[in-house]
């Protein structure tokens, strides 16, 4: 069984997985005084609560009791990623359906202003000859879309809000338009952060979804298995990641009363126009590792008619990575759901070389969870997967037996119910543990965790946020405590060779069978990961 790892400084507290995530948001929410302004690629409002004290105020949902404190005279402001509607169209539907969740449960509660809810579109969009150039194949989707509506009996479609510039209603028919071009948003608000009266915060890439709802034990269905970081922290780093939200509230707020504008019926009799946060910003002491930096990835709009994506503006969590990569001495060790960013990558093959002493972990899903839990093949798939096959050779080659790649798998067999799964959401005749986190640990002593994968979409596209801090009685015990829930039993993590316990754990566990094996660890299937990738020109290495 675990052990219990150190006690962390009250600043900086991981909490793995959402069975250690959700109940702190629950009680900071309860706790808090003046204001809560919370930021998630996912949200919804119906979520079951989970920390005692909340279901023992009557609370059941996320909505209950974030419409309760509003009406306590807390201030709530909610903005939940919205997504590209033709080719995300399942991720929108669900993106509004949670905003309209929120609103509902605020009227009911006599919330009034105190609770304001945003459905935010990212700002960079594909230039104007380039969604020309695919709109055939847009209206080719929007054909799905309304045939798939017309099977399902989903009369509403054409006021969803996305879809209203691009399908009509013709009598009883939906029909889709010969123009205008759609408009196409690529990058997305991927952060997971929430923020308490400006000083306290949980920053990382937890979302709250019942999907997500894991626990360590890992014993879910492999598609509800998601392994996930995220940190609790306080001071001047909750202060910093409190001016994004609120620089982001801003950005949105017109954006968002414009598009309630040209929606009409039956949006404007349902919502209402939401309002800037016009604070002055607080005083912050000069950042320093000690006390933790917040980190960004910010881009903006490209005014470019050929842009493919927008322009990276802020690229901090890049930087701080690429430098700590390149400062270890020792140890690194990384767990990201996506290993893809050449730049990234470059900077692994460098470190290989600068100190040959050093040791590297990397911890991957066994796959994408498109491609292990929905089986696609598209050529974003598969441009991912070239993608990540290439970086993990390219790794191996600099690095030799100082480098280990690791997946995790459930120490069970694979169930009745889970025999129609993908091949790949199972790993050598268990199902998958899916790693979702974002966590980058260097010498035990410096550690970056937030909603960041490697890729080029989060170094480069994306809204990311992140914690950096420097501190090795901290560190250690967030490692540790990493270790323990992937070994299910104690390990030396300040062992002198920790890549060999990663290795012959991984060998011991592929050469038995899933009920005998030992905690979750296992060789990551690189030749599986082949046989999905496809180099795809025309699909950008920041787009996946």
């Amino acid at each position: 069984m675990p052990c219990e790892s150190a006690p962390l400084p009250a600043s900086f507290k991981p909490l793995l997985t959402a069975a250690a995530a959700n109940p702190a948001l629950e009680e900071m929410a309860l706790d808090a005084r003046d204001e809560i302004l919370m930021g998630f690629r996912l949200f919804e409002a119906d979520l079951p609560l989970q920390s005692p004290r909340a279901l023992e105020a009557g609370y059941s949902t996320w909505s209950e009791l974030l419409s309760a404190r509003a009406a306590d005279g807390v201030r709530v402001r909610i903005l939940l990623t919205d997504f590209e509607p033709i080719v995300a169209n399942t991720l929108h539907a669900q993106a509004w359906s949670a905003l309209e969740g929120f609103v509902k449960a605020g009227d009911a509660a006599g919330a009034g202003d105190n609770l304001s809810v945003i459905a935010g579109l990212h700002p960079g969009e594909l230039g104007k000859i380039i969604r020309i150039a695919f709109w055939p194949a847009l209206r080719f989707r929007l054909h799905r879309v309304r045939k798939k509506a017309e099977r399902d009996n989903d009369q509403d479609l054409a006021h969803k809000p996305g879809l209203r510039a691009y399908l009509r209603r013709k009598g009883r028919a939906l029909k889709v338009q010969n123009f205008p071009s759609a408009r196409l948003w690529p990058a997305t608000y991927h952060q997971k952060m929430a923020v308490f009266d400006g000083t306290r915060a949980i920053i990382g890439g937890i979302d709250l979804a019942e999907r997500m709802a894991d626990t360590p034990a890992h014993d879910r269905p492999a598609n509800e298995t998601w392994h996930d970081v995220s940190v609790a922290v306080e001071g001047d780093v909750a202060a910093e990641a409190r001016a994004h939200l609120k620089a982001e509230w801003n950005a949105n707020t017109p954006r968002f009363n414009a598009r309630l504008t040209r929606m009409g019926a039956p949006f404007e009799q349902m919502l209402r126009p939401v309002a800037p946060i016009l604070d002055d910003a607080p005083q912050l002491s000069p950042p320093s590792l000690d006390h933790g930096i917040f980190l960004r990835t910010r881009s903006r709009r490209s005014r470019s008619p050929f842009a493919i994506g927008p322009r990276p503006d802020v690229i901090e969590i890049e930087r701080a990575v690429i430098k700590a990569i390149l400062g270890a001495e020792r140890l690194i060790y990384l767990e990201t759901q996506f290993l893809r960013s050449p730049v990234i990558v470059q900077a692994l093959v460098r470190a290989a070389s600068r100190n040959t002493a050093s040791q590297l972990i990397i911890v991957v899903p066994a796959a994408p969870d498109d491609v292990a839990f929905d089986d696609n093949r598209g050529a974003d798939a598969r441009q991912g997967e070239w993608l990540q096959v290439r970086a993990v050779r390219r790794i191996q080659k600099a690095w030799g037996d100082r480098c280990g790649v690791f997946s995790l798998a459930q120490p069970r067999p694979i169930s009745a119910d889970e025999n129609a799964l993908p091949d790949r959401a199972t790993l050598q005749g268990a199902p998958i543990v899916y790693v979702h986190a974002k966590v980058s640990i260097f010498d035990s002593r410096d550690a970056i965790v937030g909603s960041a994968n490697l890729n080029g979409r989060s170094m480069r596209w994306d809204t990311e946020t992140a914690v950096h801090w420097r501190d090795r009685e901290s560190v250690q015990a967030l490692q540790n405590e990493l270790w323990v829930s992937h070994f299910d039993h104690a390990v030396d993590a300040e062992s002198q060779d920790p890549l060999r316990s990663w290795s012959t754990r991984a060998q011991e566990n592929a050469d038995c069978a899933p009920e005998q094996r030992q905690g979750f660890i296992m060789p990551y299937d690189l030749e599986a990961a082949a046989k999905t990738a496809k180099y795809r020109c025309w699909v950008p290495t920041n787009m996946v």
